[in-house]
C-alpha cells in the first residue's frame, strides 16, 4: 500500500517537472516577444511618472524625455534602486507612491541632476 502512495506522488512530481520544462522551453523560443512585452509596459509606467511630474525639468524646464530622470527630493535614490530586482518593478512602486501623494520625487534633466549631485557632496 505504501508504495502505491509513493509511486502516485512520484508521477505528479513528474507532472510538475515536465510542465516546468513546457514552460521553460516557452520562454525560450518567445524571448523577444517577452521582452518586447516588459519594455513596453516599463516605458508606459515611465511615461505615467513623467506626467504626473510634469513632463519637464523642474529646474531648468527641459521636455526631453530622453534626459528626463526621476529624482529623489531628499536623495537616497540609489539605495532604494537597489532594494528591486529590476527598474520596472522600481518604476512600479514609485508610481504607486505618487498616486498616493507623494512629493519624494522630482523630475530633472541628466545635467540639472548631475549638478544637484555634486553640490550635495553624493559623489
Amino acid at each position: 500500500m505504501m508504495l502505491k502512495k509513493e509511486i502516485e506522488l512520484k508521477e505528479e512530481d513528474f507532472g510538475k517537472e515536465k510542465k516546468r520544462q513546457q514552460f521553460r522551453d516557452w520562454k525560450k523560443r518567445n524571448r523577444g516577444k517577452i521582452n518586447e512585452y516588459y519594455n513596453r509596459i516599463y516605458h508606459e509606467i515611465r511615461d505615467k511618472i513623467l506626467l504626473l511630474l510634469g513632463n519637464k525639468c523642474i529646474s531648468c524646464g527641459n521636455s526631453d524625455k530622453r534626459v528626463l530622470q526621476i529624482d529623489h527630493v531628499n536623495g537616497g535614490g540609489n539605495a532604494a534602486h537597489k532594494q528591486e530586482s529590476n527598474a520596472r518593478r522600481f518604476y512600479k512602486r514609485i508610481l504607486k507612491e505618487i498616486e498616493q501623494g507623494s512629493k519624494d520625487y522630482q523630475l530633472l534633466c541628466a545635467n540639472c541632476n548631475w549638478i544637484k549631485k555634486c553640490e550635495r557632496g553624493e559623489l
